[in-house]
């Protein structure tokens, strides 16, 4: 059988990021949307990464409406800056192709073909969190509710219709509280299944004796306090969907009884020899590095490819800022009708607090702290001194010595000042480098650098 595209596998100089707790901090990184996948690639610190379908492609692609070398990716003391190399289909950032170099923003959307790259920048945290660019879309799913405002997470759940109707195992990855949960009944709702049961399990919440007695039924007498005949979760979850939530907390037995079960679609019930078919699919989620777990053989390399067929990638909230927003302002609305008060509005400089806040709960946590305003702020706005205390913590300890660079503020400033005079010059360069006092050779350099092109001039 032809080995899966590993979705967290190191490619020359773009370095995999696994979905562990502390993910997604520390460097610029892309969300690759490829075929029926996502994955995650972190950008290096500096250096340059060539994506296309090449083999000597920093980040291989395989879609081939991506030239062999189609564009090159160059992290900078700046940013991240973008240039096109000559492709067939050209490169599109936010829908428009471009020309030259162009510097990245945080959230822009990369279009190499028919692959999509969502780009995350390295920053320190917002101390705004911005308006809604996005119109609001909310989905029902099953009993519950999608909320996206954001473009990654509007591409992310695009990719999850698709894999819901293609029938394939998926496997859901990201930190604690970013809403794996949701995804996978999205997946199931989005289905051929959804008529069928939606059944969980929370592998990392059973010791690990109960775990296989769960999934496969037990019959009567088969241990002590057996007595009556259970059905499994593969029995109950038949015809539809079962989701197993943090499936790397499996013990090696249990992996190896589940492989067997989805190789041959039959289980047989503790304490019995009869095998029984089933019908489902599996929807597994993990904020472990599954990867990392097969090479210190803590999870099975042959479950790992089985599991991920397909690979979700979701990633933190704190990377989300304008979803951050509207997923606020929900939870603290439904906090305050639960608990049948006036509704509770967001000061700004509390609103400041929650961007800044890393998020390591992400979703979860956020509603945790909406509904703590709504039980005890007694007025109609909710200021920073009312917010949870490790909020305020979390806060300081993040922005700790968090002071832009002077090298990258001497840039800032510099590519401001240029932009500044092409606009007065009518975009002559050299009656900007003129206006400036900077040599006609240098402008040009660094316009290209920045992004800044080279329209008009003497």
């Amino acid at each position: 059988m032809k080995k899966p595209p590993d979705p967290w596998s190191p490619v020359h100089t773009v370095t995999a990021h696994p979905p562990g707790e502390a993910a997604g901090l520390d460097r610029a990184y892309l969300l690759v949307f490829d075929a029926e996948t996502s994955r995650i690639v972190r950008l290096p610190e500096t250096g340059e990464v060539v994506a296309g379908r090449a083999e000597d492609a920093s980040l291989s692609l395989a879609s081939a409406s991506v030239s062999r070398r189609h564009a090159r990716f160059e992290a900078r003391g700046d940013g991240t800056w973008v240039s096109d190399l000559g492709s067939h289909n050209g490169t599109l950032i936010n829908g428009k192709r471009i020309e030259g170099e162009v510097r990245l923003q945080d959230g822009d959307i990369v279009c190499l073909g028919e692959v999509t790259l969502a780009h995350h920048a390295r920053a320190l945290r917002p101390r705004e969190l911005p308006e809604e660019s996005l119109p609001v879309e909310v989905l029902p799913v099953g009993d519950r509710e999608l909320v996206i405002a954001d473009a990654t997470m509007a591409r992310i759940y695009a990719l999850v219709r698709r894999l819901a109707a293609a029938g394939l195992p998926v496997l859901v990855c990201g930190e604690t509280g970013s809403g794996k949960d949701l995804a996978a009944a999205a997946i199931h709702h989005w289905s051929p299944r959804a008529s069928h049961p939606l059944v969980a399990l929370n592998c990392a919440a059973l010791q690990d004796n109960l775990v296989e007695s769960e999934l496969f039924g037990f019959a009567r007498g088969a241990f002590t306090g057996a007595v009556n005949a259970k059905p499994g979760l593969f029995e109950t979850a038949t015809g539809g969907t079962l989701f197993l939530d943090e499936v790397g907390e499996l013990s090696p037995a249990t992996q190896a009884k589940l492989l067997r079960a989805l190789e041959t679609k039959k289980v047989a019930r503790l304490g019995e020899v009869q095998e029984r078919e089933v019908d489902i699919r599996i929807v597994a989620a993990t904020n472990r590095d599954l990867e990392e777990e097969v090479g210190k053989g803590r999870f099975r390399a042959d479950l790992f490819y089985r599991l991920g067929a397909a690979t979700v990638w979701l990633p933190p909230l704190r990377d989300r800022p304008r979803e951050l927003r509207v997923l606020a302002d929900r939870f603290l609305e439904a906090a305050c009708t639960r608990a049948g008060r006036e509704l509770l509005r967001l000061s700004e400089p509390a609103l400041r607090i929650l961007a800044g806040y890393p998020w390591p709960g992400n979703a979860r946590e956020l509603k945790n702290a909406m509904d703590y305003l709504a039980a005890t702020v007694t007025g109609a706005m909710a200021l920073e001194a009312h917010l949870p205390e490790r909020l305020l913590r979390g806060v300081a300890k993040s922005t700790e010595g968090a002071v832009e660079p002077v090298e990258d503020e001497l840039r800032r400033i510099e590519r401001k000042r240029m932009a500044e005079a092409l606009e007065s010059c009518g975009k002559s360069p050299a009656r900007a480098a003129r206006l400036i006092k900077m040599p006609l050779r240098t402008f040009y350099t660094k316009a290209k650098q920045y992004g800044l092109g080279r329209k008009g001039g003497e």
